[in-house]
């Protein structure tokens, strides 16, 4: 099972943009597994947005399983959906916690999948992140291991001035502009899922 990890500021859009994967892969079986092992997994099906039902969680993470592909190829995918960043996320000690387990399954992750709301972003003052931010992007890339990010509410005004902003930062890492409320973007996101999935296999079986 291929594990993704989703992060990003609170109302950056990520957890979102898991629930419009599920419904672009809705016509596939859904799997369920509450324990995340193989032997206890259930299944069902989605329906609309009807998406909660897929869910599990553990250690302050939500686990959604289902299928990803295209061309009849497909990938079951453990979307892990991690607490939204704040600015001061180390010193708030409920957060603490959260996010020891953000990066210790960061440090086990296939893929890092990270939301920055290209709205938000102003061109002038170029793209700032938080410093957490910068720590998890950089991390995936030292360990040269897979990332996408995502910049969400892209039809929003003045929106391609922040995706031109990301890019910019950060012109190694596909940066996919998405909107969560007209599906944009969501398909090519599918894809490049479906063909990392198809990579790490092939990475795996010859290992």
């Amino acid at each position: 099972m291929i594990k993704c990890l989703f992060t990003g500021q609170v109302n950056s859009g990520k957890s979102s943009l898991i629930m419009s994967l599920a419904k672009y892969n809705s016509n596939l079986q859904i799997l369920v597994s509450q324990d995340n092992s193989e032997e206890s997994r259930d299944t069902a099906s989605l329906y609309k947005n009807k998406v909660s039902s897929t869910a599990y969680h553990t250690h302050d993470l939500t686990h959604y399983i289902f299928l990803i592909g295209n061309n009849g190829q497909y990938y079951k995918y453990d979307m892990i959906d991690t607490v939204g960043l704040i600015d001061d996320v180390y010193t708030e000690p409920d957060l603490r916690n959260s996010v020891w387990k953000l990066f210790y399954n960061l440090s086990k992750c296939d893929v890092l999948v990270h939301a920055i709301n290209a709205y938000q972003v102003k061109q002038s003052k170029g793209l700032s992140l938080l410093n957490i931010e910068n720590e998890i992007i950089g991390y995936q890339q030292s360990k040269n291991n897979k990332s996408i990010i995502c910049a969400t509410f892209s039809d929003l005004k003045d929106a391609k001035k922040g995706i031109k902003c990301i890019r910019k930062a950060y012109p190694q890492i596909p940066v996919i502009p998405l909107s969560n409320s007209t599906g944009r973007g969501i398909g090519r996101l599918n894809r490049l899922l479906t063909s990392y999935a198809e990579e790490i296999v092939c990475n795996n079986e010859a290992s």
